[in-house]
């Protein structure tokens, strides 16, 4: 996904970041000029406020303190 990311510009990679820090345990997707379409608290809420839209989006998970405290690694 970061690939993706860099390759869309700097600044779009910036906001996902920022994004990872203040969404804290949430689930976000963003489009591919950096608008956030959704945030949930689970994967499967995220997929069904966004639907099937055919944009193409990233999705990013905030990890939770715990989990930024613990090196959890989500793929």
């Amino acid at each position: 996904m970061h690939v993706w990311l860099t390759a869309m510009g700097e600044t779009l990679f910036e906001r996902y970041r920022r994004l990872e820090n203040e969404l804290e345990g949430k689930w976000f997707a963003l489009s591919a000029d950096g608008e956030v379409l959704a945030v949930a608290d689970s994967n499967e809420r995220l997929w069904k406020k966004l639907g099937r839209t055919g944009i193409r989006v990233a999705i990013g998970y905030s990890p939770t303190k715990g989990e930024r405290k613990a090196a959890c690694l989500f793929c």
